[in-house]
């Protein structure tokens, strides 16, 4: 398995471009449909632009489900929230890590009755959510943002109207029938006992409404590898229909997918190659191909120098509306990234100047205050494959970071240690390579504004 920065998206085969289309994606506009329909077009256009909106739209579903599908299979019971240790730079198989929480995760199904999950009493200090994605990767939560703890919370699908028990605070309906749970649990330190207990599988106690056992879901794992940037198309449409059957589309899906009829897409849709005459699927090839280019981070637009190059998340991410652009593109890079309201992240690989950040230089950060954060604020640097360097890995705001009278203070990034009074400020650079920033925020108080990267000259 590999996680990312925004979540526990993949980053096989895509280490290195990361960054570079989170660049892209942050500064997207919003994707919008165009009808299939129009008379004025010729019908080989028509299906080659349907080809193209239909891949855009779909990837976030081929992609979760590639994901999904390591779980569905492998974990001894469904309806379970499974914890892991913290991350560090000996973990080989994650790009961008994560080291500030804890990552717990889960698969809930409510196909056939509503789930009540437990949720432990989280002290008002940490952080603690689980995200409730659905198959287009929507969010809901449970934990400490959403107000969501120290009690029942029944998860039901949105066509439930069932009797809800009287000890339930409160329910929340998903349009899927097949919930992926990642949880994210704040650490203080590397003794935090509270942290592990949270992320035990007894932590979060879960059952069905009736209190019978969860029926055994049979994941077919045909469709488990299929990868966005390396399935063929028909693997690619394949898989979308397959995992469609979890999903109860609202009305603006139910038109979209209209619209994708010629091409047989849709819950309990047959795709196949041979459906199309050999003119046809080269027109549908063209309009994936299409897509592929459109997602992808071919044009490697940098964060402006009035934001001190620092570039923010997307501003819908995990609520995303219309917007299927930039949830292909999130999908496609940085799958599960949280709302704006838990998280916000910000990535930088240049310094003020616009230089890219490089190990033969040493650089300062200065800030006037802390960052707004109702939780804490982070920093982490990354070597430029996404992995962790070394510690110290990076600076947390709940650190003890020494400060100036006036509350200012500066962070030191070098390949060497600084003077005795300088080490709690620094973060350890590779010598000699180009690096780089995310810059996390849990419970954005008010909107951020960075400083820039200094190189000390």
């Amino acid at each position: 398995m590999s996680l990312n920065i925004l979540g526990f998206g993949s980053a096989n085969g895509r280490r290195g471009y990361l960054k570079h289309a989170f660049k892209f994606l942050a500064l997207a506009g919003a994707f919008l449909f165009i009808s299939c329909g129009g008379d004025s077009d010729s019908s080989e256009k028509n299906l080659k632009q349907a080809a193209k909106e239909a891949y855009i739209y779909a990837v976030p579903v081929v992609e979760h489900n590639n994901f999904l599908s390591r779980y569905a299979n492998n974990l001894t019971r469904i309806n379970h929230i499974f914890g892991s240790g913290v991350i560090t730079s000996n973990n080989t198989t994650t790009g961008a890590p994560n080291i500030d929480t804890l990552y717990t995760f889960g698969v809930l199904d409510i196909r056939n009755e509503p789930i009540i999950v437990d949720v432990p009493k989280i002290e008002d200090s940490r952080y603690v959510s689980i995200q409730l994605l659905d198959i287009f990767t929507n969010a809901q939560y449970l934990g400490s943002v959403s107000n969501r703890t120290d009690g029942k919370y029944l998860i039901a699908l949105e066509s439930w109207n069932g009797t809800v028990p009287a000890d339930i605070k409160d329910v929340i309906k998903l349009p899927s029938s097949i919930i992926l749970a990642l949880g994210r649990i704040q650490v203080f330190n590397d003794n935090d006992a509270g942290a592990r207990s949270l992320s035990l599988t007894t932590a979060f106690n879960i059952q069905t409404l009736s209190g019978s056992p969860t029926a055994p879901l049979e994941w077919n794992i045909t469709y488990g590898n299929i990868r966005a940037d390396n399935a063929s198309t028909a693997e690619f449409f394949k898989t979308f229909n397959y995992i469609l059957q979890y999903h109860l589309p609202s009305d603006t899906d139910k038109k979209v997918l209209e619209g994708f009829e010629k091409l047989h897409l849709g819950a309990g849709e047959e795709f196949s190659e041979t459906d199309f005459s050999a003119e046809e699927w080269a027109q549908i090839e063209a309009g994936a191909a299409e897509a592929k280019e459109e997602i992808k981070p071919w044009i490697n637009r940098q964060g402006s120098a009035a934001d001190n190059y620092w570039t923010r998340s997307p501003e819908d991410t995990a609520r995303w509306g219309e917007d299927y652009l930039t949830r292909a593109q999130v999908a496609w890079f940085g799958i599960y990234g949280n709302t704006k309201e838990e998280a916000v992240y910000f990535l930088a690989d240049k310094d003020g100047k616009g230089e890219t950040l490089n190990g033969s230089n040493n650089y300062t950060i200065t800030f006037d205050a802390e960052p707004d954060a109702k939780y804490f604020w982070s920093l982490t640097l990354y070597e430029s494959d996404d992995s962790l360097f070394g510690k110290p890995y990076g600076i947390r705001g709940i650190d003890n970071i020494a400060k100036n009278p006036d509350g200012s203070f500066t962070l030191y990034i070098q390949n060497e240690k600084p003077e005795a009074d300088k080490e709690n400020n620094w973060i350890l650079a590779p010598k000699d390579d180009e690096f780089y920033f995310w810059f996390r925020v849990y419970g954005e108080e008010t909107e951020t504004a960075l400083p820039p990267i200094v190189r000390q000259d």
